[in-house]
């Protein structure tokens, strides 16, 4: 087991935005590398839970992509990454003397950790469900809780199990916490109960029934006086240990709390909530725990709190969020001063531009970027939308830029924004009752988009900034929609199997293509409007005379599903993106011949995860894909490998691999970087 430095981008990118063609911002010297993978550039996953050290300089996170993280708080950088769990980290705990890790995994593993080293000292047995919570005793105790439904207590040293509390709890056990004396355990469970345990008998003591739904979250006040919950209940409640009696129950949150802490002279306590489904509100509470009197509401995160914690000094106090971010507030002021983040977001969709310089991407981190793939920079930022950016695209006069955005749980915040291209300035807001899934820009003036579990597709008119029609007609959801240059046709593509081609004035259909026998996920037009091209499910894609109404071609030759699509401007080359979230293979881009109909080229994509998007330039010399976290330039001359590798994410932070050159360029603020030996590299 190794211990991977990361490599360090940790400095905001300048939040405005960057002059496209005459930035004055200096470009770092590349540096000449033999491949990207000679770096380690961390990727960003939901943060299940946080430690604090005793010290209170170093936050230790647990996340679902399997690492732990430790990051100096005060200086936002990201010092270590410890991998070694197969599945997600679901809990984490730092010793009271600053000397180890202590992780759980949804598959029940257990590990113990150097805390200066990150090397890997001991796996426990664990065990038979997953870890949800992990408490430090006193005398080299500590303890775990599981989804199978049992409390372990450990000793730190010899890893040997001194007690299994396997009777008591009917349900998951969701947290626990050892006061500080270390003579009780309390743990909290989806069957409803809090239930306090002896560690001197090592036996359970007594039972606190209240809530109504499954308890996410226990602790100990630090006197140990008062238990404090919180529950899916929305409520957060105040127990007299001693008397094992309801003192007060905190009413305010409008959604799940999902964890509590109380400061260290007992008077305030904080609690933070947010759900996977629904309407949440994503906050953290202070209260004053005497009167039960709500003091301040915080709001920042963009996805549900998992965790909220206090330093030990109390000057500062953190939460961890689904939304992949750790925030930093200062307790004092209790305002928000820093946002722990790793350098990559999702990406979700690309386009490019005619020539093939200028890419555009759409991020899960709520931000649309145009690319300079001549300068090799990031060369633009736009404004950030509510949501997940999930697809783009160029108008037909490269002048405007549109974005969709969305998300199937949370606030529901969904809305498609154009801007000027050149100025970044936003030009039009159309806000939508669902999320958006497909859009397609004219030439400049309308814009068309397809929405999540909708049968039917929007028009917006951008000069009257306003929606002008909507198309009916589809059995299924709209997966896909095309327009033509100047706007007057509109296609679509549904979960009904059909291809349905719209006159846009009138709003009506002049034809349905059918064909294809599973759901059409991708459509496109060609430029002069002749040719209709759809993909599908069924692995096919289908070439369709717009005029004569025909089917004139079937492609063959993609192994899964095809999720993209893109026809060049000239017409003569399609290019598709493959695959399935649930299979390794078939993950693939092709490269077609529309006059021909034979397959040009494959793309030596090497992805783990499915195509979510591709475009291709006008004349077809240059193909943009993305298949998750990075975006790939290729060109057919070059299929075994990407020419430009471009990867960027929160906080702007960027890289650029020039495949030919075998050169990376990065924007690092003059920072030093570190390879995977975690050598720096001058």
């Amino acid at each position: 087991m190794h211990v991977i430095i990361v490599l360090l981008l940790t400095l905001l990118l300048q939040t405005e935005l960057l002059a496209e063609e005459n930035s004055t911002t200096p470009t770092p010297k590349p540096l000449t590398v033999n491949s990207l993978s000679d770096f380690y550039i961390d990727n960003r996953s939901t943060i299940n839970d946080i430690a604090i050290s005793a010290k209170g300089n170093i936050i230790v996170s647990a996340s679902s992509d399997k690492k732990i993280r430790l990051w100096n708080y005060e200086t936002g950088k990201l010092l270590m990454v410890l991998e070694g769990h197969s599945e997600a980290v679901t809990a984490i705990a730092i010793s009271t003397n600053d000397k180890y890790i202590f992780s759980g995994s949804s598959s029940g593993e257990l590990k113990l950790w150097s805390f200066h080293t990150g090397e890997l000292i001991k796996d426990f047995d664990g065990h038979d469900g997953r870890v949800n919570s992990i408490a430090m005793g006193k005398n080299s105790l500590f303890a775990t809780a599981s989804n199978d439904q049992t409390i372990k207590v450990w000793n730190q040293e010899s890893g040997k199990l001194l007690k299994t509390f396997d009777e008591g709890h009917h349900a998951d056990i969701n947290a626990i916490d050892i006061s500080k004396d270390g003579k009780y355990l309390v743990s909290a469970s989806s069957d409803k109960q809090i239930k306090l345990w002896s560690l001197e008998r090592m036996s359970m003591v007594k039972t606190l029934k209240g809530h109504k739904e499954r308890i996410n979250t226990v602790i100990f006040s630090h006197d140990g006086k008062f238990i404090i919950s919180g529950s899916e209940d929305k409520t957060v409640k105040i127990w007299s240990r001693k008397r094992a009696k309801l003192i007060r129950t905190l009413r305010a949150h409008k959604s799940a709390v999902n964890s509590v802490a109380i400061s260290k002279d007992n008077k305030k306590i904080f609690s933070a909530s947010g759900s996977f489904y629904g309407r949440n509100d994503n906050s953290i509470k202070i209260w004053n725990r005497k009167n039960g009197k709500l003091l301040k509401t915080l709001k920042g995160h963009k996805g549900y709190i998992t965790k909220i914690k206090l330093n030990p000094n109390e000057k500062r106090f953190f939460s961890a969020s689904e939304d992949k971010s750790i925030k930093v507030w200062d307790l004092k002021k209790r305002l928000l001063i820093n946002t722990l983040e790793g350098e990559r977001g999702e990406i979700n969709a690309v386009d490019i531009s005619a020539n093939g310089r200028y890419i555009l991407s759409g991020s899960s981190d709520h931000k649309t970027r145009l690319w300079d793939s001549k300068k090799l920079k990031l060369s633009k930022v736009f404004k950030a939308q509510h949501d997940a950016i999930h697809t783009v695209a160029f108008s037909g006069n490269e002048k405007y830029i549109s974005s969709g955005s969305g998300s199937i749980f949370g606030d529901l915040g969904y809305s498609l924004k154009t801007y000027k291209r050149n100025s970044g300035k936003s030009v039009n807001t159309f806000k939508s009752n669902r999320y958006i899934n497909a859009l397609a820009i004219s030439t400049g003036r309308y814009i068309a988009a397809a929405l999540q579990d909708s049968y039917n597709i929007k028009l917006w008119d951008r000069k009257k900034r306003n929606n002008i029609r909507i198309f009916k007609g589809h059995m299924g959801q709209v997966n896909a929609v095309a327009i033509s240059k100047g706007g007057s046709y509109v296609i679509s593509g549904s979960d009904d199997d059909t291809v349905k081609l719209w006159r846009r004035e009138k709003g009506r259909i002049i034809h349905t293509f059918k064909g294809h026998k599973d759901d059409v996920t991708a459509v496109a037009i060609s430029r002069d409007s002749k040719y209709i091209v759809s993909a599908s499910k069924d692995k096919s894609i289908k070439l369709w005379d717009r005029k004569k109404e025909t089917l004139l071609k079937t492609f063959k030759g993609h192994k899964e599903q095809i999720n993209t699509l893109a026809i060049s401007d000239n017409g003569e080359y399609i290019v598709s993106g493959s695959g399935n979230v649930d299979r390794d293979e078939g993950k693939s881009i092709k490269l077609w011949s529309r006059s021909s109909g034979k397959l040009i080229e494959t793309f030596d994509e090497n992805s783990k995860t499915p195509i979510r998007s591709v475009a291709i330039s006008a004349k077809g010399e240059y193909i943009v894909s993305t298949s998750g976290d990075s975006i790939k330039l290729w060109s057919k001359e070059h299929p075994e490998e990407p020419i430009k590798e471009f990867i960027g994410g929160a906080r702007d932070n960027w890289v650029v691999f020039d495949n030919i050159q075998k050169k990376l360029h990065s924007h690092d603020d003059g920072k030093m970087l570190l390879n995977k030996e975690g050598s720096f590299i001058d």
